[in-house]
């Protein structure tokens, strides 16, 4: 069988610099979007505000990844405090769902689980695969609780960039032309980001698409509050778009939300603790590899993946059932470090690229397609249920170190962020690595499904090594396809504040602040 990615350089070299700032640092995947967080350290915002606003931009500029219409998580931590905090927001089914309505078709679906297809692709595409929302709520309570900024000025400047509309550079025409027979088959959707029905034409370096319905949300979530989505009139033009589309999303799942505080689960990691989330996440499973890891010297290319190929079956017998490695995901990851060292490390997503592909006319709101996270097969541990959180894979971690020092870490990429954050806690942890090398190191992928993925960078004897774990296959990192996940990672170490970003991601970029 030919390989399908020998047509990639595997020798091609990408870097990008660490940015190192006294005031603080912000990387995410859209530089546009760090700037937003900068700019509220430089105004004496504080990790948790830069982090919130920063999100809501991401909305903007990165529309396919995150939005109000998905959910995430946040971890935290403050200088001084014994262990970090969390904020948790995934989504939830509707307590209206039933699973009889989502019949298994005898064919696999062709997204991001391999799970059995369900007929007319209703849990990945259009209303019936929305899931309630958490962002707004996760963003309110991250900022009640940890934030200084006012409500208002953490969604204000997201409003600003929509008016301006998104930008139409090469890589918004490739993530749009990548999903545009489905964005086609939503009015809202095609309004948004198809002119005359098409994906923007490319070169297209001045144009931009309008985001003016998605622009009156935000100036009504500015001057109402979070409330307006949950419990207003934002929410209940959210459900009647849903519910007139086939979906069944009410107003008692928005009034009945709830974010979370939780408490991280912990790992040793040589000198340090590594800290990630609890229950239905990535943490579990990026803990479990941890664990085994730790106490065996340093860890090699291989030894990362003997872990992770074990910590992936426990968490695939026992937390959930996914089963396959395919598609896109739409997730996306903030980094933040402030003056004073509180470090945040913020996951919010969709899940697959552009959600569930639907704009909700009402409000501009690009929806989730959250119910893909659930298995659609009854009785196995993940199985879809009304009412029931799903089986996440996102895993924003920290770790902590005696002296002080402190690293937040996350990734976009669906269940490659386990193992890419995995690998970096492991590399500055345990083999020593700065964040800027452990960026640039040569990362592979196991992810479920007995196979792996290995960057060339690593060498023809260690794949050789990993060939005898599992089928191997060997590609360069790239933007799409995405193979290693996409993180990001800041750091507090005495009086330095850095961070830095995913070298091969095109528009990921830290930013700094006096």
């Amino acid at each position: 069988m030919t390989d399908p990615f020998a047509q990639f350089s595997t020798t091609q070299q990408i870097t990008k610099p660490m940015v190192e700032a006294p005031g603080g640092v912000v990387v995410a995947q859209n530089r546009t979007a760090a700037a937003v967080g900068a700019r509220v350290l430089a105004k004496g915002g504080n990790a948790v505000d830069a982090a919130v606003a920063t999100a809501f931009a991401l909305a903007v500029v990165e529309p396919w990844m995150s939005g109000l219409g998905g959910g995430g998580a946040m971890i935290l931590h403050r200088p001084g405090e014994a262990a970090p905090e969390i904020v948790d927001f995934p989504v939830r089914a509707p307590m209206a769902l039933d699973p009889a309505d989502y019949p298994l078709s005898g064919e696999a679906d062709d997204d991001l689980f391999g799970w059995p297809g369900v007929v007319e692709g209703r849990n990945l595409i259009g209303a019936t695969a929305v899931a309630v929302p958490g962002a707004v709520a996760g963003y309110a309570m991250a900022l009640d609780r940890f934030g200084t900024l006012d409500w208002a000025d953490a969604v204000r400047p997201a409003i600003a960039l929509a008016h301006e509309g998104l930008l139409c550079d090469w890589f918004t025409i490739l993530q749009i032309a990548s999903v545009a027979r489905d964005l086609a088959r939503f009015p809202a959707s095609r309004m948004a980001f198809l002119p005359g029905g098409q994906p923007p034409p490319h070169p297209a370096p001045a144009m931009r698409l309008p985001r003016e319905g998605l622009a009156r949300t935000l100036e009504v979530l500015a001057e109402r509050g979070p409330d307006a989505f949950y419990r207003g009139a934002l929410g209940e033009s959210l459900v009647e778009d849903v519910r007139a589309a086939g979906g069944s999303l009410c107003l008692e799942d928005l009034g009945r939300y709830q974010a979370q505080i939780r408490q991280p689960l912990s790992a040793p990691l040589g000198g340090a603790t590594a800290y990630g989330l609890p229950a239905l996440s990535g943490g579990p499973t990026m803990a479990h590899a941890l664990r085994a890891l730790d106490g065996g010297g340093t860890p090699s290319a291989t030894a990362m993946a003997r872990a992770l190929l074990a910590a992936f079956d426990d968490r695939l017998t026992g937390m959930g059932d996914e089963d396959g490695r395919r598609g896109e995901a739409c997730t996306t990851h903030v980094s933040v470090v402030d003056r004073q060292g509180t470090l945040v490390a913020l996951t919010t997503t969709l899940l697959s690229a552009f959600g569930s592909r639907m704009v909700a006319p009402g409000t501009g709101i690009l929806l989730n397609n959250g119910i893909n996270w659930f298995d659609p097969r009854p009785g196995r541990p993940n199985s879809l249920g009304a009412g029931k959180w799903p089986l996440c894979n996102y895993g924003p971690a920290v770790a902590l170190w005696p002296d002080g020092r402190g690293v937040a870490l996350g990734a976009s990429g669906g269940r490659r962020i386990i193992g890419a954050v995995t690998q970096l806690l492991a590399s500055v942890g345990l083999v020593g690595l700065s964040i800027e090398e452990a960026l640039h190191a040569p990362r592979v992928d196991v992810s479920g499904g007995g196979t792996i993925a290995a960057n060339p960078a690593l060498g023809d004897e260690i794949i050789a090594e990993l060939r005898q774990l599992a089928e191997v296959t060997v590609a360069a990192p790239s933007p799409m396809p995405n193979l290693y996940a996409m993180p990001s990672m800041v750091e507090r170490d005495g009086t330095s504040r850095r961070g830095g970003a995913e070298p091969c991601h095109p528009w990921a970029d830290a930013v700094g602040t006096a």
